[in-house]
């Protein structure tokens, strides 16, 4: 059954996400979860299209069964990077396994420059659900400010990262955006940053 496997985040619950899936949209099943029992609303940190949902989803919780906090809720203690370092290797091969019947071309040429590609790359792999300071994203990446600055506005063109609510006034904290970290993962982005 054709849907989204989705990972989200709480701010009245911190350090769960709640992992799922749906055959409706995200955004739909966000509304779904937003009732008069959960203090504040659910943020969609990331979620993947997939051919069998239900299936991936009981795979991931299987591979997560050491992080659940409940045994009957959707609910597990890590970070964002943590969830998707270990749940991205088996969303990649559901979906390759999905496209076996047809060979996968995978092309370098995705709109990106390289600068951009390593911005996002760091975002996702270091940001958890907090993002990383521009001041750290110029270490992480050595560009110079402006090549950065630069870089960021493309990208949040794009829609592939956000300012984090926790950004202020002496400096931005910035995030990938679902769309971003999808990006990523469609491109076969993700395992090259890893290898």
């Amino acid at each position: 059954m054709s849907g989204y496997l989705y990972i989200l985040s709480n701010p009245s619950f911190p350090g769960l996400l709640k992992i799922g899936h749906t055959t409706e949209t995200p955004e739909q099943r966000l509304r779904q979860l937003s009732t008069t029992g959960v203090p504040s609303p659910f943020v969609l940190e990331a979620c993947f299209l997939v051919t069998n949902s239900l299936a991936l989803e009981q795979a991931v919780h299987g591979l997560l069964v050491q992080h659940r906090f409940s045994q009957n809720r959707e609910f597990f203690k890590l970070s964002l990077s943590q969830a998707l370092e270990l749940t991205l290797p088996l969303i990649i091969q559901a979906a390759q396994e999905e496209n076996s019947n047809s060979p996968q071309i995978i092309t370098k040429n995705h709109g990106l420059t390289d600068s951009e590609v390593h911005i996002l790359q760091v975002l996702v792999s270091t940001g958890g659900q907090h993002g990383v300071s521009q001041i750290r994203l110029e270490s992480y990446t050595k560009l110079d400010q402006l090549d950065l600055e630069i870089n960021i506005a493309n990208l949040v063109a794009k829609k592939f990262i956000s300012r984090s609510r926790e950004s202020n006034a002496y400096n931005n904290i910035w995030r990938s955006t679902p769309k971003g970290t999808k990006f990523l993962a469609d491109n076969n982005l993700i395992e090259e940053w890893m290898r």
